[in-house]
């Protein structure tokens, strides 16, 4: 029977120093949780194997459950192949100062004192305790190792404290999963593959910056240990395949392994010895699946029940070597999809850092008093510049205030007025905070959730201008002196009633539209000149001219609607009252005609002049 899977090097050695660089990176500038550095987690019950599992990796015994003590941490291992030591040689770089057989007491020590320090949290830490190892033999590889979930209600402060630490890392998407469960252990009765899919999916977690993961399947794979067990319960290929055909489709991609074999005891066995069965198990376990399927094969042509030949397509997924390649190409496969994204992160990261640069540069140059009034005048050069060309080309300028760039939600802007180190606290009686007009508008709370630029945020200037202008009705019954005034007002005949709300919505637009420039400026484009933003006394004066200037321009603008419309009706009433005279005093004092000189028989007209 051919060997289950070739012990070949999956992961390549360019793959994973290029990981271990961007941890190193990563840890070094405390920018972890943003460029997720993809990694894996062994995650199982007690008792499943998964200490036996991480000795296989390291191909020496480092287990101290045997002593009674319980891992209190998550331990990480790093494996390091280094070509320069002799084959069978061990070096542990971190921590310092042990050797191979030392490691396990190291560790057993360690998680007492662990039980002892953090009795706040059960005994337990979210830390993990890092151990790296060089080796001739080693596959680079990187794992951690989390306590092991524990079931029932005796322990149930034990169980929570382990279930805190395992969601931290299975919710959190950079981590992949491999999850340890015995073989014989039904669907219904694998606790841990149930506790995994509760803390992936329930809505709220105990570390509120975890969002649900529903899809973590698509990251995960299924190690069923003790395969012995189902090598007694199974003996003919028809019970062999049905089982391994359900395996598969409850928990998705698997394999199998048996990793102990004749009871064999490491506690009782040196350390020596122990090297050697880990280095011989792949041989042991190869010849003992290849007998057991050797034995099913001949049952199904001996026996008169019709028994099924073992399916080859399931002997891949078994052995010890196969769970060490697909753990290995696990991890491969979620760094190279994470590829993409880590560039892109890294290059944001190199970026904010170059602004960062440039602008301590500029603080640099600032220490200079004459660079420090250029500077001064530039800022105010631009700002009136920006409104220079908002007023001449409005739609050819928006697009310096791009929503993507500078669109804020109400929360934001109360947050970061919250921390701005120019506050000062006023109170005003008409201030809603951000959960009032939520509480207060609820028809309007995808409106305050939404990302806006500049004043557009200010939804209740908005409405009053609109109220006054859509509430707006002309007097009655004088329609005809609010027409005479309109095509007075327009210089020429028009037909337009609504005037006056046409000047109202016009000047609404125009001084909503300034004030969008210039809050824009003042509260956001500060990023152009952030070397500025400790200089109070400076933006607190541009600050204060350019409110002035805006609220005198809008007293002024409102004036000028006002005495227009008074003056253009004054000018409406002499016009018609002028034009009344002269027609009055064109009609003659008296009329010259001849009527009265025809002779009328018995009537005689005296003329007394």
């Amino acid at each position: 029977m051919a060997s289950s899977t070739d012990s070949k090097l999956v992961i390549d050695r360019t793959a994973f120093e290029a990981y271990t660089q961007l941890r190193a990176i990563a840890k070094k500038y405390n920018v972890e949780d943003k460029l997720e550095v993809p990694q894996l987690v062994l995650v199982g019950e007690t008792s499943t194997g998964k200490s036996m599992l991480v000795q296989n990796f390291l191909r020496f015994p480092c287990s101290f459950s045997q002593t009674g003590v319980a891992t209190r941490c998550p331990v990480a291992y790093r494996l390091v192949y280094n070509p320069t030591l002799p084959i069978g040689e061990l070096r542990i770089i971190r921590p310092r100062g042990i050797t191979a057989p030392q490691l396990a007491n190291y560790l057993e020590k360690l998680m007492k004192r662990i039980q002892e320090e953090c009795s706040v949290t059960g005994g337990f830490r979210l830390e993990p305790e890092w151990i790296e190892i060089e080796s001739a033999e080693y596959t680079d590889f990187e794992i951690l190792d989390l306590p092991g979930l524990v079931g029932g209600d005796k322990v149930a402060e034990n169980r929570k404290a382990v279930e805190k630490i395992a969601e931290a890392f299975v919710r959190n998407p950079r981590f992949s999963i491999v999850l340890l469960k015995e073989t014989t252990q039904i669907t219904d009765n694998s606790h841990g593959a149930r506790v995994i899919d509760e803390l992936c999916k329930k809505q709220i977690s105990s570390d509120s910056s975890l969002s649900a993961r529903p899809n973590y399947h698509e990251n995960m794979i299924t190690i069923h240990t003790k395969f012995d067990s189902f090598m007694l319960n199974f003996t003919n290929g028809s019970a062999a395949n049905n089982e391994m055909s359900k395996q598969l489709q409850d928990f998705g991609p698997s394999f199998f392994t048996n990793m102990i074999f004749d009871g064999y005891s490491m506690v009782e066995r040196s350390f020596d010895d122990n090297v050697a069965y880990l280095r011989d198990l792949p041989r042991r376990e190869q010849q003992e699946i290849d007998r057991w399927i050797e034995k099913m094969n001949q049952k199904s042509v001996e026996s008169a029940d019709g028994y099924q030949r073992f399916n080859e397509k399931y002997r891949k997924l078994i052995g010890i070597d196969a769970v060490r390649n697909q753990i290995q190409s696990l991890w491969l496969k979620s760094f190279r999809s994470a590829l993409p994204k880590l560039r892109e992160k890294i290059q944001d990261e190199l970026d904010k850092a170059q602004c960062q640069y440039d602008e301590e540069q500029e603080r640099y140059k600032l220490l200079d008093p004459r660079a420090l009034r250029d500077t001064y005048k530039n800022y105010i050069r631009d700002f009136h510049k920006i409104l220079c060309q908002y007023a001449g080309y409005r739609s050819e300028i928006d697009f310096i205030f791009t929503l993507e760039r500078y669109g804020q939600t109400y929360e934001e802007i109360e947050n970061s007025y919250n921390e701005w180190p120019r506050k000062k606290t006023v109170t005003w009686r008409a201030y809603l905070s951000v959960n009032d007009l939520k509480r207060l508008h609820p028809d309007e709370r995808e409106l305050i959730n939404a990302r806006y630029v500049g004043c557009r945020h200010f939804v209740r200037l908005h409405n009053l201008f609109s109220y006054m202008i859509l509430n707006f009705k002309p007097r009655e019954p004088t329609r005809d002196w609010i027409e005479s005034a309109a095509s007075l007002l327009a210089s020429s005949t028009t037909d337009f009633d609504d005037l006056e709300k046409a000047v109202r919505d016009i000047l609404r637009t125009l001084i909503r539209e300034t004030s969008l420039m210039g809050i824009c400026w003042l509260t956001q484009i500060d990023q152009k000149y952030p070397m500025l933003r400790d200089h109070y006394i400076f933006l607190n004066a541009v600050d204060l001219e350019y409110h002035i200037v805006v609220r005198t321009m809008m007293h002024d603008a409102i004036r000028l609607i006002r005495d227009y419309r008074q003056s253009t009706s004054a000018y409406a009433h002499y016009d018609i009252l002028k034009r009344m005279s002269q027609l009055m005093f064109s009609i003659p004092r008296a009329i010259e005609h001849k009527s009265f000189n025809q002779p009328i028989d018995g009537i005689f007209v005296k003329n007394t002049s």
